[in-house]
């Protein structure tokens, strides 16, 4: 996995285009594990609310997570499927998704429809949120 990620960052530093399909749970619906690739670009402008970066943790993992909010030393994101939100500093994120596919369609993250989806997906937050308590709080108590 080191060899695959230290690939990306070097990729991206020197300004490639890198395609990757997508590992893990926390950004369905909108990224299914193994389903769905990502087209990751190196930062050309500010990075904004709503953006979708490629951040390289300590750990030497990768994640990609919605940008929610702006610090003045990075940004906070969060998981389209998670409930808690992380601080990113600036010197981590080292590119950003400018393309999906999944289901055998291509999502330009400039598209209208999918400029209307992180709209609504971070309108509805609060909702999501009061559901996965809930559903927690359910599975404790069978």
């Amino acid at each position: 996995m080191s060899s695959v990620t230290t690939n990306i960052a070097e990729q991206l530093h020197l300004g490639s285009t890198v395609i990757v399909f997508t590992k893990g749970t926390s950004m369905q619906p909108l990224l299914i594990e193994g389903k769905s690739y990502v087209v990751l670009r190196p930062i050309e402008r500010r990075l904004k609310v709503g953006d979708l970066p490629i951040v390289l943790r300590s750990d030497g993992k990768y994640v990609v997570h919605r940008i929610i909010a702006m610090t003045d030393t990075g940004y906070i994101t969060r998981g389209d499927n998670c409930i808690t939100s992380e601080n990113v500093k600036n010197e981590s994120v080292i590119g950003i998704v400018t393309e999906i596919q999944r289901k055998n369609k291509t999502i330009k993250v400039t598209d209208k429809k999918y400029r209307l989806y992180v709209v609504i997906w971070n309108i509805i937050y609060p909702i999501r949120w009061f559901c996965y308590k809930l559903r927690g709080r359910l599975k404790r108590g069978k």
